[in-house]
């Protein structure tokens, strides 16, 4: 995390303007829909400092209650499948997909939790593989 004083002041603020009346930011597909899971538009503009100050919101949270707050935003659309299995401890599944394939162990372990269909995302991901 950046602890340059002046972005943590930035997060803070879009944390203080986002926040939902139950505390959460909500996930970035929510708050940004227009914005493709791996468009540029998350590295620059307000894609990129939502998505920063959702992380510094997130850093926050244990397991436990990321995987709770997941629940509170279920379905993941299935772009977004390996972005949440990182935040969850599970980075494998994006070096998968960007690998042409895999084992995809951290949309099992979501499966395992309710927040993910193994099956249904080997399919999804067959299916953009194919294009």
């Amino acid at each position: 995390m950046n602890l340059n004083p002046h972005f943590l002041q930035y997060n803070l603020k879009i944390i203080f303007e986002e926040l939902t009346p139950e505390g959460d930011l909500l996930p970035p597909w929510q708050r940004y829909p227009d914005i493709k899971r791996y468009s540029i538009g998350w590295r620059m503009g307000s894609g990129e400092d939502y998505i920063q100050a959702w992380y510094a919101w997130a850093s926050q949270l244990d397991q436990v209650r990321l995987l709770a707050y997941f629940k509170k935003y279920t379905p993941i659309p299935f772009a977004w499948q390996d972005w949440a299995a990182a935040q969850l401890g599970f980075r494998d599944v994006s070096d998968d997909i960007f690998a042409g394939g895999g084992e995809f162990k951290g949309i099992r372990w979501l499966e395992e939790h309710g927040l993910a269909n193994y099956a249904e995302f080997t399919k999804w991901y067959e299916d953009i593989s194919d294009k």
